[in-house]
């Protein structure tokens, strides 16, 4: 142990602190985090969120005050412990600040370090979790997702988060997170339609009283779906409704599960997003996609089934996550097989005679505007997200359509 520093030995509680904040890096660089955390959760305060325990802002903050207490002890027993001229109290002890400043002189040496409270350890299936969220692709489209307390429920709905990720990063953290996740017990999965490249694939593992989620093509529809298939005669038109029908399955579904969606409510200027899991919204919205479904079902006219395919592809799309999802993940080749049914509708149109024309509206947001192609009335400023770009729009909620002399401009969310 090296010897005492008699400058060291001279100080107060509180220099002796201020002292470690500039001597010592691995502190000085904890500390400074440390505030710089506390701002920001400041700011976070002041708009009304109160973040809880297992908030990740919350876990580093927790993490950055057990560094400083393990940094300031090592740094009291090399410096001050070892020094038998200094008289302080332990760091963390308000008494010695106090003594100094009335010049009282304690009546023996302190040679005993302060205890360092250690934390439990990590549990084993918490850690792959722990590292998705601080990677730079849970960053990305996870910021702000909240861990469940319980080993079951968080296995469960961090599973339905990977759907968020691009498909290659997706892959990769399910085969990780499948090593810690148990099995379901024997329950069968729940069978849903597959969207393009995801048949036979296991959406989510099954988890002790939670089942399971699998693309197969042995799905049963909703009956309310299937009443409104059997009476289309059509086998073009049939077809493409199959196509619908397995998409508002599927959505649906998930809306009752996945505790991170939001609703950017149509047909009205949105400037909230709406939980989808509070005060009834999920059921709520999965009455108002079915009826949006049973009016396509309905359409007799191929320009009235065309207005009615994009309605229904706009009730898919108000689906959103803050951050907004990957283009190449589940839900992007959701949005993205809807688009291609709606582009069916068009075709089938255009055999008809009409002029017909559609736009997924993307790129920078002034363009789109310029265009004539969305409404600033009814566009909204998309969820804060880890890589936003001003000025570009994040999501598409409606699309463009032009029908012969009529237009419907489309709907977005965009980034300030």
């Amino acid at each position: 142990m090296s010897g005492p520093d008699p400058e060291l030995a001279a100080m107060g509680t509180g220099d002796l602190t201020l002292a470690v904040l500039f001597a010592d890096e691995r502190l000085r660089d904890a500390f400074k985090q440390f505030i710089d955390q506390q701002i920001m959760l400041s700011f976070v305060a002041d708009e009304g969120v109160v973040p809880d325990e297992q908030d990740p802002r919350m876990r580093y903050i927790k993490e950055l005050r057990r560094r400083l207490r393990v940094f300031r002890t090592e740094f009291y027993e090399k410096h001050v412990c070892a020094c038998p001229c200094h008289d302080e109290d332990p760091p963390g002890d308000p008494a010695g600040d106090v003594g100094d400043a009335i010049g009282e002189q304690p009546t023996e040496t302190v040679t005993a370090a302060v205890p360092v409270r250690e934390d439990p350890p990590v549990p084993a299936w918490r850690v792959p979790i722990d590292e998705l969220l601080a990677s730079n692709i849970g960053h990305i489209f996870l910021d702000g997702w909240t861990v469940p307390d319980t080993e079951h429920e968080a296995l469960h709905h961090v599973h339905i988060a990977l759907l968020r990720l691009p498909a290659v990063q997706r892959d990769s953290w399910t085969k990780k997170l499948a090593a810690v996740t148990p099995a379901s017990g024997g329950e069968p999965p729940v069978l849903l339609p597959a969207i393009e490249g995801e048949m036979g694939r296991l959406l989510v593992p099954g988890t002790p009283g939670r089942p399971g989620i699998l693309s197969s093509p042995g799905h049963v529809l909703p009956p309310m779906l299937q009443r409104e298939l059997e009476l289309e005669f059509d086998p073009a038109v049939a077809q493409l409704l199959n196509g619908f029908a397995a998409l508002v399955a599927q959505v649906s579904h998930l809306a009752g599960l996945d505790t991170t969606l939001r609703e950017a409510v149509t047909d009205q200027i949105t400037r909230k997003f709406k939980n989808l899991l509070s005060g009834g919204v999920a059921s709520k919205y999965q009455t108002y996609v079915f009826n949006r479904f049973r009016d396509l079902a309905k359409a007799v006219s191929p320009t009235d089934r065309l207005r009615n395919a994009v309605r229904l592809d706009e009730a898919l799309r108000s689906l959103v996550h803050a951050p907004i999802s990957a283009d190449s993940s589940w839900w992007g080749m959701l949005r993205l097989s809807s688009y291609g049914l709606v582009n069916r509708y068009v075709e089938l149109a255009t055999r008809a005679g009409h002029t017909a024309e559609i736009d997924l509206l993307s790129g920078a947001y002034e363009d789109a505007y310029l265009r004539g192609h969305c409404d600033p009335a009814k566009d909204a400023t998309a969820p804060p997200g880890p890589e936003r770009r001003d000025g570009e729009i994040a999501a598409c909620l409606r699309l463009y359509l032009r029908i012969d002399d009529e237009q419907s401009k489309g709907r977005v969310l965009y980034y300030e």
